[in-house]
């Protein structure tokens, strides 16, 4: 069976190659789907993502801008997870000059042992957002596919 571990994500500014559609026909370049061994993984923006992005970027605040889920088989351990997750931000905040961090897990389904959903404080580690900054925008998808520059 397969498990997912969605990770909600603060001060992701991005675009991603798939366009999802929304009731009315509009649409929004909002995920990037990427294989990691033999999981899946998918970032996708946060419904009011760019209302989000707007206030982070005037208030120069930190929030939720997107999910990032993992899944996997039985197997995939919550260790390997998070440990995945971790590498995922400080992959995706060096590419954008921003601080990303998961701040809340969620399980599905729930594996035993563990919180079906987990939310976390960060303390001082999250950082003001800045817009419009990146290293390698275009190549983020690049490098979390593991195709490297």
């Amino acid at each position: 069976m397969a498990r997912s571990y969605i990770y909600s994500l603060t001060n992701l500014e991005f675009e991603g190659p798939e366009i999802t559609t929304y009731p009315g026909g509009s649409w929004r370049r909002d995920t990037l789907t990427f294989p990691y061994r033999d999981l899946s993984c998918q970032l996708k923006q946060v419904a009011e993502y760019k209302e989000i992005i707007d206030q982070l970027s005037e208030e120069h605040s930190a929030g939720i801008t997107a999910y990032l889920t993992i899944t996997g088989d039985d197997a995939l351990s919550l260790a390997t997870a998070d440990e995945l997750a971790e590498a995922a931000c400080e992959l995706l905040a060096f590419t954008t000059k921003n601080t990303v961090y998961w701040v809340e897990r969620e399980i599905v389904p729930a594996l035993k042992g563990a919180p079906h959903r987990l939310r976390r404080s960060l303390g001082g580690r999250a950082r003001n957002f800045h817009s419009g900054w990146s290293i390698v925008r275009v190549r983020a998808t690049h490098l979390l596919a593991g195709e490297g520059l």
